[in-house]
């Protein structure tokens, strides 16, 4: 079966980013308000905030494939750079679900599995998604 996150996803990494930004504008607001950097910094930080918002965030996001296989889950991802992990369910030491306070009302989870040669980290998923794929390792 394959998984790939849902809108919501955009909304939560949205969501972030907004509240990042804003914390960056506060803080430039704060060191250089009497100065003549401030509106280059903050046309900077607004170009590079709508770049990640409308541009990246949702490529990354439809880039994200993950497929359990038969003896196997296969993690896909990237925009610039693609990545593809494989880990196999013999390989598996244990299987982990998170979520935030803003991703938990957003009905969304975080899977991150621990093999013997290392870890990865599945993108938020609903929980219906998770669920399945947590199942999927319990099998094995």
């Amino acid at each position: 079966m394959v998984y790939t996150p849902p809108v919501k996803a955009l909304r939560l990494w949205q969501i972030r980013a907004a509240l990042l930004w804003v914390a960056l504008l506060l803080a430039c607001f704060a060191l250089f308000s009497p100065s003549r950097l401030l509106f280059p910094i903050l046309t900077a930080l607004t170009a590079v905030f709508l770049t990640v918002i409308l541009w990246y965030l949702p490529r990354f996001l439809r880039s994200c494939r993950i497929s359990c296989q038969k003896n196997a889950i296969i993690i896909e991802q990237g925009v610039f750079v693609k990545k593809c992990q494989i880990l196999s369910f013999n390989r598996l030491l244990f299987a982990q679900s998170l979520s935030t306070p803003l991703s938990r009302l957003l009905g969304l989870r975080v899977i991150i599995l621990k093999g013997t040669r290392g870890r990865a980290l599945i993108p938020e998923l609903s929980k219906k998604a998770s669920a399945e794929i947590l199942s999927e390792c319990e099998k094995r």
